[in-house]
């Protein structure tokens, strides 16, 4: 390790897309969590900067709960659309009365 690593002290404050590498998630991910208030921010004028300090409490929140690794996405079916070929019940020939037959 050279002497200017020793001295020069860990980083204290990232851009949001340095925090997203760092937790490996999208920088929209990251910003969706500092809105909802899962990870702390502070601001610089027009700069948002996550502290190094909230990064950790969200790794161990996240560790604490859960998760991480252990949770997996519940998929639920899609309700059927309704494509099977028939005509929906607000087709012309239901507003107009008729079967749609040309006379």
């Amino acid at each position: 390790m050279s002497e200017r690593e020793q001295t020069q002290p860990e980083k204290l404050l990232y851009t949001v897309g340095e925090a997203a590498d760092l937790l490996n998630l999208s920088r929209a991910h990251v910003y969706n969590y500092v809105l909802a208030g899962d990870l702390r921010s502070v601001t610089l004028g027009r700069a948002r900067r996550i502290p190094a300090s909230a990064i950790a409490e969200f790794v161990e929140r996240l560790e604490g709960e859960g998760h991480l690794a252990t949770r997996r996405r519940r998929v639920t079916p899609r309700p059927s659309l309704g494509l099977g070929g028939t005509r929906p019940a607000n087709s012309r020939s239901d507003v107009n009365g008729d079967d749609g037959a040309v006379a």
